[in-house]
């Protein structure tokens, strides 16, 4: 397993732990419930993950589950966007990140509506990020 989805894991059980103090977590990933992506990073290990919005969560998606759209950036990219120091949507338009599959522009926003929150998080439990400076 590389660190992409050991940072994940870690990310995930920690929103879980947090949810009942994050309305607005809960609120921001809803918006993109039942959305099945893979998350494809690139970089040294190469790691390929499968997550989805559901219940008011973002957690890993199970083997047989179709996914509807892949969300592809490098390791760089993906730890801009979860420290804050870029949004997957400046990211997208910048040209770092690439979507595919069905309907991707509604899924896009959705998901870049979820990874926001997911770097709120990420800054309000280890102080990185703008915010912290």
């Amino acid at each position: 397993m590389g660190w992409v989805k050991r940072l994940m894991e870690k990310l995930v059980r920690l929103q879980f732990e947090m949810m009942d103090d994050e309305d607005n977590l809960r609120d921001a990933i809803n918006k993109g419930s039942g959305n099945v992506c893979v998350l494809r990073i690139k970089g040294t290990s190469g790691e390929i993950i499968k997550m989805k919005a559901q219940e008011g969560k973002i957690m890993f998606a199970k083997d047989g589950e179709r996914h509807v759209h892949m969300i592809s950036m490098s390791e760089d990219t993906f730890i801009d966007i979860l420290t804050g120091e870029m949004t997957l949507r400046y990211a997208y338009a910048s040209g770092y990140v690439t979507f595919r599959g069905e309907d991707w522009y509604v899924h896009a926003s959705r998901w870049a509506q979820a990874f926001d929150e997911m770097g709120h998080l990420t800054e309000r439990l280890v102080g990185w990020g703008p915010q912290s400076e």
